[in-house]
């Protein structure tokens, strides 16, 4: 939720108007939900939801509505359901002895009006009664569509426990932290929300239910609820607080992924409470659900063992220590861990709702053979469109979305509009496909043929609009990232449809066709967008176009080319021998070697099939673990980035089709992972600017792939030449010979035919030499860097006109994605261009004007002074007014930093004596407690602190202040002595930090020689250090000794401040 501060007042109303529709909304659309609901019910409780009493019974238990019965006519309905059931299967049926009279005369009453109308008429005419034909034929009628799903859909899903029926309900938000699962008797939660209610805690949002206490509150109101209850009917209830879990926030976009691994890594994770409650064969039964749920998820490794408690079972039931909930931890996200409860819920509504569909055309046909006088054919006529005409009406809401979707594609440009949500039109419209039920609950599904398929054919054409990177990267991410649902992205869920409509109608093909061309003639799609699209194209079409073909080439003479292609493929090299159970980069890293024709299909399918956990969890290390070395982060390796290239180039190669469709289809899905700016590759890039002491940069990852992607030209070169070689054709061929694209309308590429070494030496002209391994990513950063500094003051200051952290850490690290051998072969404009540029940064960093981070700082001093190296070049005037508008806001942020003021020269001073010692506690930290320091974040240090003065460290405490002058004096008399080689070989820039490093050390020891109060911390600071480079001697030695010693200020002073 927006700040309220950076509101504008007169927006306020607007916004109270906005949310008070959102609340109407919403309590209109509840209610009309609970009407549906409460009809369905009752139509199962009369046995006509369904039809089959079978059917209408596990409705009515998934439901929960067995459990809720409201008098004793809905009792007897439920047993009357029974006992047809058990008709139905040839079961005997006893009624409960614990019904009501009442319960028992409405069941009578039930049953006598389902029994044939007249036994003796049945029997005197030898014809049965219309209505008694119906009822008697009821029995038989189900186990003959019993029959039918079973050998049509298979054995009838497992109902979902309560477990699992209460964790899907959860919703995939973002905003709320907390979540409460309350299990066991449904009583108990009952008067739990009521007592929520009364003590006025409990409050909506948006139709949330939303508690304002704590855990333990909640715990005791819980145990409050359940012994209540336990009082009112006599037994004996109890309450467990089984289980608290957290779970990581999703990952979104770039900054979405990177805002919550931030509020992960500051525990601010969801929270699921579970609390149970109820009698003892309650909390037994929900105990061994919770076991058997949380030990499915121990066993996929969804649960972080480091972080978690382990999962124990006895006797089939969940241990909760004696001490609090069983803690566990979640290594993935709520919407993969949600999914596991979600799914078994899912395929038993979806088996029930073909059940429906079924019964419905069975009815219709017996009906359709009755009124044609027993024609079979007519009822099978009628069975077939049973389902269009049993189908519920028009969804509302997808024939709304359809209009909207035409109407859009009419305009074109409101596809890339935003909304107030900041969402362009398309990525909206493919939220809004994405939250629909089909195929499993059929909403778009309901719309008349037209209006369907011409809303599929203009969806396929957004999401590969979408992907051409049209309308930035939210609509990219609609397109393609999971739903939280069915484990499917839009783009996936939309083939599936497409494939049902090609299978239910053979014209499908050619309405997709001419609907697909007249987007191409308004302007809307290309051609090749056009040509991808499955839509237009039968998914059988090219195995029936392949068959004239084959037999065409068995009568006509091969031709040398052809014969040749036939003998390289006899003579491919056996595939590589992978062990299975190997670490999934070992594999890659194998088949990377082997190359593209070293494997199999059947290894690629099973690499595709394995690498499916990490695309569901988006972890890239569960791909790739050696990021960690000793239970820590290791940022030196560079293995993962290799993984990431390796993958990269298997991946190109499958989704071409190389190795089968299923393969290429989920090759598809997982490249975008691996690419720049894929989820993979951006959490890998993490850990490079993560390093604490900046001793990788960003760009190592760039060149560590460009190099590795270098060496695998084999798999991208090869799948290039397998298509190539698909389109060609020789031209000497009759045209009964003709290849099959030709003859299924797509152009062939014509080639003369040559001799092998005349075509290896086309081959060899036609590629291009190999460019420099940081080519791209380096042009990328120049034009980046252009944009940037073309408006400075919007790129690298707030609202509230002070410095953008945010802002100064990505020029920083578009600095760092530029190689300077790459930028030395560009003109020498956008030389000079970028080094002005990245000098005016690093003086503004040398300074402490721009904040960029830590980790980063080393990173824009060291491509400064890289650029050095080439030379002065003279700058253009439009780089220079660039480089003027830099400096005019540099000019201007000084003069607001250092006003006239007292107030503002004050608040000035502070913030610098406050930047100051930040430095001096990196450099305490650095010398006395890191394990070891690099040259490159020495350099840093030196050139920060030789600022320090006692001044502007005088906040710190003062065994903080004796430790930086001991620090100081140490670091800059190692590197003089010669840590980083021959002093005088250092560059100037070095000497000269060095030198004004050790006079700031003097001068902090002269000042602190003369302050009676500092003499103690300074010998402390010493000794400390001595121990640090001593271990043979304690610190506990040392300081022992400075005190025996040191009887006099006078005798210390000689002895631990003598320089």
């Amino acid at each position: 939720m927006a700040d309220p501060t950076m509101i504008d007042q007169g927006e306020f109303p607007q916004v109270i108007r906005n949310h008070e529709r959102e609340e109407r909304d919403f309590t209109n659309w509840r209610e009309t939900q609970e009407q549906y609901i409460e009809s369905e019910r009752v139509a199962a409780l009369d046995n006509m939801l369904y039809g089959n009493p079978v059917a209408n019974l596990l409705y009515l238990e998934q439901a929960g509505s067995l459990t809720t019965l409201r008098n004793e006519e809905e009792v007897a309905k439920v047993e009357n359901l029974r006992r047809l059931a058990a008709e139905q299967q040839g079961l005997p049926y006893e009624p409960p002895a614990h019904l009501s009279e009442a319960a028992e005369a409405a069941l009578a009453q039930l049953k006598e009006a389902s029994e044939p109308a007249s036994a003796p008429a049945v029997e005197a005419t030898n014809e049965p009664a219309p209505d008694a034909a119906i009822h008697t034929g009821e029995a038989a009628a189900g186990k003959e569509v019993e029959a039918s799903v079973a050998a049509k859909l298979g054995d009838l899903p497992r109902e979902a426990t309560g477990v699992e029926k209460k964790l899907s309900t959860i919703a995939g938000d973002g905003t709320r932290q907390d979540r409460l699962v309350m299990l066991g008797d449904p009583k108990v939660e009952e008067r739990m929300m009521d007592t929520l209610r009364n003590r006025g805690l409990l409050t909506y949002v948006g139709g949330v239910p939303q508690i304002n206490a704590t855990h333990s509150q909640l715990a005791k109101m819980y145990n409050e609820a359940a012994m209540q209850l336990g009082h009112e009917t006599g037994r004996e209830y109890s309450t467990v607080r089984a289980v608290e879990m957290e779970v990581n926030r999703e990952p979104g976009a770039l900054f979405g992924r990177l805002s919550s691994g931030i509020l992960n890594a500051m525990g601010q994770k969801h929270t699921i409470t579970v609390l149970v409650g109820g009698d003892k064969e309650t909390v037994d039964k929900s105990l061994a659900e919770l076991g058997q749920h949380f030990s499915k998820m121990d066993s996929l490794d969804y649960l972080n063992k480091n972080a978690s408690q382990p999962v124990k079972l006895e006797d089939g039931k969940l241990v909760v220590p004696e001490n609090g909930p069983l803690k566990l931890s979640s290594s993935v996200a709520l919407d993969v861990a949600i999914g596991l409860a979600k799914a078994p819920v899912q395929d038993r509504q979806e088996f029930l709702d073909k059940v429906k569909e079924m019964r419905d055309a069975q009815r219709a046909q017996e009906f359709a053979e009755k009124e044609n006088g027993g024609d079979k054919e007519a009822g099978k006529e009628a069975g077939k469109s049973a389902n269009q005409e049993a189908s519920p009406q028009v969804n509302k809401f997808a024939s709304e979305f359809a209009e909207k979707l035409d109407k859009a594609f009419k305009e074109p440009a409101s596809l890339a509009e935003r909304n107030e949500r900041k969402q362009s039109g398309a990525e909206s419209m493919l939220y809004a496909f994405r939250g629909m039920k089909d195929p499993a609950t059929p909403e778009l599904g309901t719309l008349p043929t037209e209006a369907r398929q011409t809303a599929l054919v203009q969806l396929e054409a957004l999401v590969k609009k979408a992907q051409s990177k049209e309308y930035g990267e939210g609509a990219i991410k609609a397109a393609t990232d999971l739903t939280s649902t069915a484990g499917d992205s839009s783009k996936m869920k939309l083939e599936k449809l497409i494939a049902a409509e090609h299978a239910n109608d053979p014209n499908f093909a050619a309405f997709a066709a001419a609907t697909a061309g007249r987007m191409v003639a308004d302007g809307i799609i290309t051609e090749k967008q056009a040509q991808e699209m499955k839509s237009a194209t039968q998914p059988q079409a090219t195995a029936e176009t392949a068959a004239p073909q084959s037999e065409a080439s068995k009568q006509a003479p091969q031709e040398p080319q052809q014969a040749a292609q036939v003998n390289d493929q006899a003579a491919a090299k056996e595939p590589v021998k992978l062990d299975a159970s190997a670490p999934l980069h070992e594999r890659i890293e194998q088949m990377a070697k082997a190359g593209p024709d070293g494997v199999s299909a059947e290894q690629v399918n099973a690499l595709m099939k394995d690498l499916q956990p990490a695309r569901m969890s988006e972890d890239f290390y569960q791909v790739d673990t050696r990021n960690m070395k000793d239970g820590k982060v290791d940022y030196q390796t560079d293995e993962p980035a290799k993984t990431l290239a390796r993958l990269e180039a298997i991946l190109t190669a499958t989704e071409s089709g190389r190795y089968g469709q299923e393969a290429a289809n989920q090759a598809k899905e997982l490249l975008p992972l691996v690419q720049r700016e894929g989820a993979w590759h951006n959490q890998d890039m993490y850990r490079y600017m993560d390093d604490p002491l900046a001793l990788r940069l960003t760009g190592d990852q760039v060149r560590t792939i460009d190099e590795e992607r270098a060496k695998l030209g084999s798999w991208l070169d090869k799948s290039h030449e397998a298509s190539a070689t698909a389109t060609q054709a020789p031209a000497t061929e009759a045209p009964k010979a003709a290849t099959v694209q030709e003859q299924a309308g797509a152009p062939a590429v014509e080639a003369p035919a040559a001799a092998p070494k005349q075509a290896e030496q086309v081959r060899e002209a036609t590629f291009e030499p190999t460019p420099h391994p940081q080519q791209a990513s380096t042009e990328k950063a120049v034009t980046q860097l252009a944009q940037f500094m073309s408006n400075p003051a919007g790129n690298l200051t707030t609202r509230d006109h002070q410095w953008d952290p945010r802002g100064a850490d990505k020029l920083a690290r578009v600095l760092g994605n530029i190689d300077t051998d790459v930028l030395s072969g560009m003109s020498p404009a956008t030389q000079a261009e970028v080094a002005a540029q990245a000098k005016w940064a690093a003086r503004m960093v040398e300074q402490g004007k721009l904040p960029v981070s830590d980790s980063l700082k080393d990173q824009v001093l060291y491509k400064a002074d890289e650029m050095d190296r080439l030379g002065k070049l003279p700058l253009d005037s439009e780089s220079a007014k660039a480089l003027a508008k830099a400096e005019r806001l540099e000019s201007a942020m000084d003069a607001r930093m250092t006003g006239s003021s007292h107030n503002t020269q004050a608040s000035t001073g502070h913030t610098q004596d406050r930047d100051m010692s930040n430095i001096a506690k990196d450099l305490v930290h650095a010398v006395y407690k890191a394990p070891d320091m690099g040259e490159a974040y020495a350099k840093y240090t030196l050139k920060m602190a030789k600022d320090i003065t006692p001044d502007n460290i005088k906040s710190l405490s003062p065994e903080d202040r004796a430790r930086t002058a001991v620090a100081l004096d140490f670091l800059a008399r190692q590197v003089k002595e010669g840590a980083m080689g021959d002093f005088s070989s250092l560059s100037d820039a070095v000497q000269r930090h060095t030198n004004n490093s050790l006079e700031a050390a003097d001068k902090l020891y002269q000042a602190y020689a003369k302050d009676s109060s500092m003499q103690v911390s300074m010998i402390r600071a010493e000794n400390d250090l001595h121990a640090r480079n001593n271990p043979e001697n304690t610190a506990a030695k040392e300081t022992a000794a400075g005190h025996d010693q040191g009887q006099s200020k006078q005798a210390q002073n000689d002895r631990s401040l003598e320089r």
